[in-house]
C-alpha cells in the first residue's frame, strides 16, 4: 500500500511541475453596459400609439401590450440571471410588476419577457381596460447569474441598483 501511495505521489509532484510558458493573452469578451460584461440597462418609452390591444373586452387578461426588442436577454440570463424593470409614473418610480388601487378596481402594470424581447402590460381588474393615453417610462436592466442570488438585490431601489452596479446611463430602445 506504501508503494501505490508513494508512487501515486511521485506521479502527482511531476504533473503538477509540467508547466510551460504561459501563452499570448485571449480576445476581450464581449463588454456589457460601461464595461460591466454584467449588467446591461435599457429605457423604454411607450407611447399612447403603441399598445395593442389583447384578448376581448369583459374576459379575462383582456388588455393592452407593448411589445420591444430586448436584444441581450439571451438564454444565459433568461434561465440563470435576473431581469428587474421599473415603471416611471409622474415622478414615482415603481417596480413591476405594480397594483394601482383607484375607486375600487386595480390596474396591473406588469411585464412578460422572451429571449431576445419584452411586452410591457397593462390590465384592470374589471377586464375592461382602457391603454394608457400617457407616455410610460421603463427601465430594465439585465444582470447576469452570478448577481442574481445577491441577498439584497431584491430589496434595493432603483438608485442603489445603478450605484452598486455604476449604472450611468440607459440605452434607449425604440419599438
Amino acid at each position: 500500500m506504501k508503494k501505490i501511495a508513494l508512487l501515486l505521489f511521485g506521479v502527482s509532484v511531476i504533473f503538477s511541475a509540467c508547466r510551460g510558458p504561459v501563452g499570448p493573452p485571449g480576445a476581450p469578451g464581449p463588454r456589457g453596459f460601461d464595461g460591466n460584461a454584467n449588467v446591461f440597462a435599457f429605457n423604454y418609452f411607450v407611447n399612447p400609439n403603441d399598445w395593442i390591444e389583447n384578448g376581448v373586452p369583459g374576459n379575462p387578461n383582456y388588455g393592452f401590450y407593448a411589445p420591444f426588442a430586448l436584444p441581450e436577454l439571451d438564454d444565459i440570463i433568461f434561465e440563470d440571471g435576473a431581469t428587474l424593470v421599473y415603471m416611471f409614473d409622474g415622478s414615482m418610480q415603481l417596480p413591476l410588476p405594480n397594483i394601482d388601487n383607484q375607486n375600487g378596481f386595480q390596474t396591473i402594470y406588469d411585464y412578460t419577457l422572451r429571449l431576445g424581447e419584452i411586452d410591457f402590460w397593462v390590465r384592470e381588474s374589471d377586464n375592461f381596460t382602457e391603454p394608457p393615453l400617457f407616455q410610460i417610462e421603463y427601465k430594465v436592466i439585465l444582470i447576469d447569474g452570478l448577481f442574481k442570488n445577491h441577498e439584497t438585490l431584491k430589496e434595493m431601489t432603483l438608485e442603489e441598483i445603478e450605484t452598486y452596479f455604476k449604472i450611468t446611463e440607459y440605452t434607449t430602445m425604440t419599438p
